[in-house]
Order: structure tokens, then sequence, then C-alpha cells
């Protein structure tokens, strides 16, 4: 964590550039991927924490943890592995998903009549005031987005589409990425313990019976189930996000310390 935190560009750097760039917006590529990557190492602390005094007690818990902490490391590196096109664009993605939440956000609050307390008045007027001007900043980045060269990546069509993030996709994305380089033996790992740690964050019953011991058996009165959770399954998961975190911090630090070392449009 406090590795992530002390992470700062260089003059000149690419991801001083980045920022330069994205401060037009609100935003920095650093903001995106740090905190990402913060929030990723966090949940991978606390569930890491939780298997050494486990004793299969936790079913569902521990997955939600890792689940949060291979999306984040994942959307961050699927932000910053590409060139200058591909992380500026996908950076005004991620920027605009953001700022899509944080007016959700805003007009919730404004909406609820219980924050009508002079105590939240400076809060009503922050929120306000995103309201008002989400729709300019929306405009703003998806004119810069369309600007920016497509070098053989997919475009997103639309200005709604730009506020949304696949993070799915970005799942996919990276498991062949991180295959290509050796750092995993099969690009799938990452989709198939995605999947299953969404079951158990949705609570679905095939992902219970899929990654936890269970047990059937006749009560007095009717069948009953014995669920405990699965360690190995953990420490595969925790294992498999901070290979994600891990590569995606090296790759930010790359950033923030040199020039730009590969030819325009040839990604990292």
């Amino acid at each position: 964590m406090a590795e992530i935190q002390e992470i700062r560009a260089v003059f000149a750097s690419p991801l001083w550039a980045d920022d330069q760039y994205l401060k037009t917006f609100n935003s920095t590529l650093h903001q995106l991927s740090v905190n990402r990557l913060l929030s990723s190492l966090d949940h991978l602390q606390l569930a890491a924490h939780s298997l050494e005094h486990d004793d299969g007690a936790l079913v569902y818990s521990q997955y939600s943890l890792i689940r949060t902490a291979l999306a984040t490391a994942s959307a961050a590196l699927w932000l910053v592995r590409g060139d200058i096109d591909q992380r500026r664009s996908r950076a005004l993605n991620l920027a605009s998903y953001d700022l899509d939440q944080q007016v959700k956000f805003a007009r919730s609050l404004l909406d609820a009549p219980d924050r009508r307390d002079p105590r939240n008045d400076a809060l009503r007027e922050e929120c306000q005031a995103v309201a008002s001007g989400a729709k300019q900043r929306f405009d703003a980045m998806y004119e810069a987005y369309q600007s920016i060269p497509v070098n053989g990546h997919i475009k997103i069509s639309t200005p709604r589409d730009l506020r949304r993030f696949g993070e799915t996709d970005a799942i996919i994305e990276i498991g062949d990425y991180l295959q290509q380089r050796n750092q995993i033996s099969d690009k799938s790992e990452l989709l198939l313990q995605y999947r299953i740690m969404s079951g158990y964050v949705h609570g679905l019953i095939w992902s219970t019976y899929s990654g936890s011991k269970v047990r059937n058996y006749h009560g007095d009165k009717s069948a009953m189930v014995e669920l405990k959770g699965n360690p190995s399954n953990i420490y595969k998961g925790i294992k498999t996000a901070f290979v994600v975190a891990t590569a995606a911090q090296t790759r930010l630090v790359e950033l923030a310390g040199h020039p730009e070392s590969s030819a325009p449009g040839r990604p990292h």
C-alpha cells in the first residue's frame, strides 16, 4: 500500500504527460490507476489476514474481497498497459464512468428528504455543482476521445457508451495479456475465478456448490446441508489477484519514471 501511494510522476515522463492531458477533465491517469490499485491491495490484505485465522468457517465473504481485488487490479492494468493513445482513450472511458457514478450518487442525495439538514448544506452544494456541470464535462470528454487516433483499437461509438466500463471485458483482456507475458499459465483463469466469485457475491447456488465444501445429509425432519469454506480456493484467488496488481504497479512505475521507449501505437 505504501509503495503505491509513493508513486510520483517524473517531469516529462509518460505518466506526467498523461496527467497534464487529463487535468482538463478534472482527472488524472495517476488517480484513476492508483485508487484502483489501493482498493485491490487493501482488499487482498484483509483476505490474507482472514485466511490466516480461518478454519473453514467463512464461506462467502473472502470471495467478495478477492473479487473486488481482482476486478480493480485488472481495471488498473487495463488502463496503463497500452500506448499513449490507448491509455488516454481508456482514461477518458474510466473518467466518464467515474463521473457518471458520482452524478448518480449526487442526484440520489439531492432527492433524499432526510438529507435536508443545515449540516449537510456544503455536501448538497457540492452535489448540485456536480450534477449541473456533468453534461458539459461528459461532452468535453467524448469530444476529446473522438479526436484520439484509433491505432487498431475498438472505438466507442456514442457518448453514453463512453460512460460504461466493461469490467468483464477488461478481465478477459488482462488474462490474455498476462498469459502472453508468461505471468499466468492459462488466460481463462482470471475469468473463471471472477465468474465464481461473482456467484458468491450474489448468493448464487451453483457457485456455492462449486467452490465450497458441501455435505448433504438427512436431519430429523428434513434434508440438511452443511457448508464450509475452501481455503485452498481462497489462497489461489489471492495469488491470482496479486499477480495482476503487481503487473499494474510495475507498469505504472515504468510510466512514472522513464520516457516512452516504444514506437507510437505499439502496445506494451
